[in-house]
């Protein structure tokens, strides 16, 4: 019996999240889409019936709340995959801020009472 190994290329791991995005691309203007899936280093999107171009430099604007107040948040990506109705993205100079939004998102500190 021959044994499939699988090989995952990602430098993180990716975690279910839904959060709203609206992904500026020159040739497309401005999509709103949803997240499927989120991790450090990149996202994959839910797009649709719109497709982006593999490789294409896009700027995201991450839309969260936070304590009550909704924050947007830019990341500079390229798209890495694309799917039937969505894309693979690699994330491109995140801010410090970002980076942190992004890390409290996939690993909630859970509160501790001393």
């Amino acid at each position: 019996m021959e044994v499939l190994r699988y090989s995952e290329r990602r430098s993180s791991i990716r975690k279910p999240v839904s959060l709203e995005v609206a992904v500026y691309y020159n040739g497309l203007g401005i999509l709103r889409c949803l997240t499927r899936n989120l991790s450090l280093h990149g996202m994959l999107l839910d797009t649709g019936a719109m497709v982006l171009p593999q490789n294409a430099a896009v700027d995201l604007t991450l839309i969260h709340r936070l304590t009550g107040i909704t924050q947007l948040q830019r990341i500079p990506a390229t798209v890495v995959r694309v799917e039937d109705s969505g894309a693979g993205l690699i994330f491109h100079d995140l801010s410090l801020e970002v980076y942190g939004t992004v890390y409290s998102m996939l690993f909630p500190q859970k509160e501790s009472y001393i």
